[in-house]
């Protein structure tokens, strides 16, 4: 069978999540996150199940308790952020003892770390 040229809904909404993971990296690098904080995009995005109502959740995993205040106030500040697709952007933030002891830790387990060195 020819390829007709027509992009597929498959490769449409990978093609939305890379725009999505590229933007959050360069959100993120234009900002100073917080030491040992870990950023993960799950949820809808990451499965590729969203549609035009899904939000993009970003899980902000830190080291530590003493690292999670600094971590919440970076969250405020993704809060900020407008990904180029989805209505809007979810935060949630979680000590790495806390996620794994969690209900979203498979969620978490299950999505996509994003780099932004």
């Amino acid at each position: 069978m020819a390829n007709s040229g027509l992009e597929t809904l498959g490769e449409r909404k990978e093609r939305r999540r890379s725009a999505v993971i590229a933007s959050l990296k360069a959100w993120l690098g234009g900002r100073s996150p917080p030491d040992g904080m870990r950023t993960i995009l799950f949820g809808s995005f990451a499965r590729l199940s969203f549609d035009a109502w899904s939000d993009v959740d970003v899980a902000l995993i830190a080291r530590d308790r003493e690292t999670l205040e600094d971590v919440r106030s970076f969250a405020l500040e993704l809060l900020s952020w407008r990904p180029p697709h989805g209505t809007g952007v979810d935060v949630v933030c979680l000590t790495e003892d806390d996620w794994r002891s969690s209900g979203l830790a498979n969620a978490v387990a299950e999505g996509i770390e994003i780099d932004a060195g």
